[in-house]
């Protein structure tokens, strides 16, 4: 049973369906339209300017030592990403490919991990 006033706290990732063990701060990005403020020489607001930043994901895994990080997670090129949060929001990155550096803690036994996706589906409960 959920409990509809939890908003933070325990979180799930799969990657392409296998659960991974997360250990550290998280933050989903879905993407989007980004503005930037365009300033003129005068100093006075213009306008703005849109790009569109691409979906990201970051945080830290438990390096449990049962998987080939080289081959399993650094190497990922085409995966489905399923972030589920406490809150009960789900986050789906679509055609997920590995973009971090491939530097893991071992006194710690944690992995960064950062991906980007071709798209992000954000859904809420």
């Amino acid at each position: 049973m959920s409990n509809r006033n939890r908003v933070a706290g325990i979180m799930h990732l799969q990657i392409d369906g296998r659960p991974v063990e997360l250990a550290g701060a998280f933050t989903c990005d879905p993407g989007g339209v980004q503005r930037e403020a365009v300033v003129g020489a005068n100093g006075k607001v213009q306008g703005y300017s849109e790009t569109t930043a691409a979906p990201l994901l970051e945080g830290e895994m438990r390096d449990s030592g049962k998987i080939n990080l080289k081959r399993d997670i650094f190497s990922i090129t085409d995966a489905t990403i399923t972030v589920t949060l406490a809150n009960g929001k789900t986050y789906l990155y679509s055609e997920a490919f590995y973009v971090g550096d491939r530097k893991n803690n071992p006194e710690e036994g944690t992995v960064n991990l950062q991906f980007s996706a071709m798209d992000c589906e954000e859904m809420t409960p």
